[in-house]
């Protein structure tokens, strides 16, 4: 009878140790995973970076064909407002992009001002309306801010950007 029950015994033993993984395998298979994040991470993070600011050149374009259109039916750039493009009520000199993101999901703010007083937005009274300045400001540090006005300036620059120059510097680049 213990004959049968140290056989049985062993049997379990056996069955036992072969159904699950040491702490040493788990260690490594662990720091491979942690090894592999820390290669990945960066580069989706600069993917994501990128697509943002992607979006953003797009939306700046699409913003200068439209004053463009609004000067030739206008003549003047003054009273621009861009809220039919959003199918938004009111002025929008302002835009935070992309449209109706949460607070904390917000990529790029979005100005649209007069190129000869950067102080007002085309929508004012007192903007003359005889040209235009966009800047893109990003909310992540490490993204680049864009500019572009209706002289032909486009630059961008991971420094803070004023609206009448992309300033200068290393990290700035046109686009």
């Amino acid at each position: 009878m213990s004959k049968q029950i140290n056989q049985i015994h062993n049997k379990i033993m056996t069955n036992v140790s072969l159904k699950g993984f040491t702490l040493v395998e788990l260690m490594i298979v662990t720091f491979v995973i942690a090894i592999l994040m820390a290669i990945t991470l960066p580069a989706y993070q600069s993917y994501t970076r990128k697509a943002a600011r992607a979006q953003a050149q797009q939306e700046i374009l699409k913003l200068a064909e439209q004053l463009e259109r609004h000067r030739v039916k206008n003549y003047t750039y003054q009273g621009f407002n861009p809220s039919f493009l959003y199918g938004q009520t009111g002025d929008m000199s302002q835009i935070k992009f992309p449209i109706g993101a949460e607070e904390s999901r917000i990529k790029y703010v979005i100005d649209i001002r007069d190129l000869n007083n950067a102080n007002l937005a085309l929508t004012s009274d007192q903007a003359r309306g005889l040209g235009w300045v966009i800047r893109a400001q990003s909310t992540d540090k490490l993204n680049y801010n864009l500019l572009m006005n209706s002289t032909g300036l486009r630059c961008a620059t991971v420094s803070n950007i004023e609206f009448n120059n992309c300033g200068n510097g290393d990290t700035v680049e046109t686009w």
